[in-house]
């Protein structure tokens, strides 16, 4: 059995609301046996928290982008793709670099 104490020194009550507006644009194209893709999403983040018994009040808006690269190169069988891209993650960034290799006209 647990019993719960209200210490007031260290308690408060909060209100937060947060939208996220974004957008994405992406443009690609083949040259003979090259190809690329091209990406980029825009998010604005508009937050805010309130503090209702010590009455402070924390607004934030921040804008961050996120690029995405997509390449691709074919040989006589054999396709090789790259891609680099940032995904939005609300408590750290981080990259993903992936290579892979295709076998074209291949059966899975």
């Amino acid at each position: 059995m647990f019993l719960f104490f209200n210490n007031t020194i260290f308690s408060n009550t909060l209100n937060f609301e947060q939208d996220v507006y974004a957008a994405y644009s992406q443009y690609g194209k083949k040259i003979n046996k090259f190809s690329y893709l091209l990406g980029l999403r825009a998010e604005t983040t508009d937050r805010k928290i309130d503090l209702i018994q010590t009455n402070e009040i924390f607004d934030k808006k921040f804008t961050e982008f996120f690029p995405t690269v997509n390449l691709g190169l074919e040989f006589n069988s054999i396709a090789l793709h790259t891609n680099y891209q940032t995904p939005s993650d609300f408590l750290d960034y981080y990259l993903i670099l992936n290579l892979s290799f295709q076998k074209l006209n291949s059966v899975a």
